[in-house]
């Protein structure tokens, strides 16, 4: 028989992965983040790391009259469909007492994969697609959640770079294909000392699943085939952890940020600065609850407000503070990890943050905050992210 390990296991490199996906509670219509690290067998992990957008093209080659080979023709870039497949162990770890119906799996793993359902505590969570897809009840494919990764996920020119050295991305038309069918997020990370370095894969779409229940190097093994319809983005953190490409705030220039770790955010109803005390070139956002605005503040060292923020938030640019509160004093902090994610491109009090209610008939109410939950071993439940 199995035996249920309260453990993690890891490969030699001190490597792990996590599954993340989007769920809404089917109550109150809620969208939080949940996430779980996977036990990797001793055979570790292997994964292709090249771009859907090929170096390569289509060539036509072209001949003499003699018949002499003189050239290739250009033709058309190749684009190359990229699969992963993924081995765990310690399925049992993840297997909740009670689940939602005998259509869905109780591992929390293989359901968040299969992109179907979990439960956080009691409570029913169907998942969304990191590619923006809700299917409940009916399918949709237009939900504000998508800006969380839409970033992550664009296509990555292989043969071009911009001015400041990143490589070139568009609109990631491959992902849209399967706008009703449910991605999740893959992510590897690597530990040697100090130092860790990782991939994440914004859409992964698991297509078939096997479990080895046998002996030895074969005990409690689930094997996953699946594609990915994204490019690789390199991290030092999970998602859950925070940006791993941090900007800072600006009072000159209006360059426009995509990913924000600050030192607070506050959700309160009319904005205004923070009045909480502290100290020069620390960040924080602040989320007007009545509209969704988010403004952007940088301590000068004085206050809050003397020196105006001058950059801009670009779509789908993602605001990550390990403290939350809803008083701008700072009274009522709530020491967690989440996000805020811009979905109307704007300077500050102008761009809009997404609404996590992302069902309108739950019982729930609007919130400009994502939760993210994690996967914990010893209650066996999701629970509130404060870190690794």
């Amino acid at each position: 028989m199995s035996e249920i390990q309260d453990v993690r296991l890891v490969t030699q490199a001190d490597g792990c992965a996590r599954v993340t996906v989007l769920g809404e509670d089917l109550v109150t219509g809620v969208t939080k983040l949940y996430s779980a690290k996977l036990s990797i067998p001793d055979e570790g992990i292997s994964y292709n790391l090249d771009t859907l957008k090929s170096k390569k093209r289509d060539t036509q080659a072209n001949y003499e009259c003699g018949g002499n080979f003189v050239g290739l023709s250009k033709g058309n870039q190749q684009y190359e469909e990229k699969t992963m497949d993924l081995t765990f162990g310690d399925d049992y770890n993840f297997v909740k007492s009670t689940g939602v119906s005998s259509t869905v799996s109780r591992s929390i793993i293989k359901a968040m994969f299969d992109g179907t359902t979990i439960k956080e505590g009691s409570n029913v969570i169907g998942i969304l697609g990191t590619n923006g897809t809700r299917n409940i009840t009916t399918s949709t494919n237009t939900l504000d959640t998508s800006f969380l990764l839409s970033e992550d996920g664009k296509l990555i020119n292989p043969n071009l770079k911009d001015a400041t050295g990143d490589m070139a991305t568009s609109a990631n038309n491959a992902v849209t294909a399967y706008n009703d069918t449910t991605c999740v997020m893959t992510e590897f990370k690597y530990a040697f000392g100090t130092q860790s370095k990782g991939d994440r894969f914004a859409y992964f779409l698991s297509e078939s699943c096997t479990f080895n229940e046998g002996s030895g190097a074969d005990i409690n093994k689930y094997a996953i085939s699946g594609t990915r319809y994204c490019d690789p983005r390199d991290i030092s953190k999970y998602l859950i952890e925070g940006n791993s490409y941090p900007e800072t705030m600006a009072t000159t220039g209006t360059d426009a940020l995509y990913e924000l770790n600050v030192d607070y955010i506050f959700i309160v109803s009319g904005g205004t600065a923070p009045t909480v005390l502290e100290t020069i070139g620390q960040q924080a956002v602040v989320v007007d609850t009545a509209d969704g605005t988010i403004e952007l503040y940088k301590h000068d060292g004085t206050s809050w407000d003397d020196t105006a923020v001058t950059s801009t938030l670009a779509q789908g640019a993602r605001i990550f503070s390990d403290t939350v509160d809803t008083a701008l004093d700072g009274a009522t902090a709530d020491t967690k990890n989440t996000y805020v994610v811009c979905k109307t491109a704007g300077a500050t009090g102008v761009a809009v943050a997404v609404d996590w209610k992302t069902n309108s008939t739950g019982s729930g109410s609007t919130t400009y905050i994502l939760d993210i939950m994690d996967w914990s071993y010893a209650s066996r439940d999701f629970v509130s992210y404060t870190g690794e």
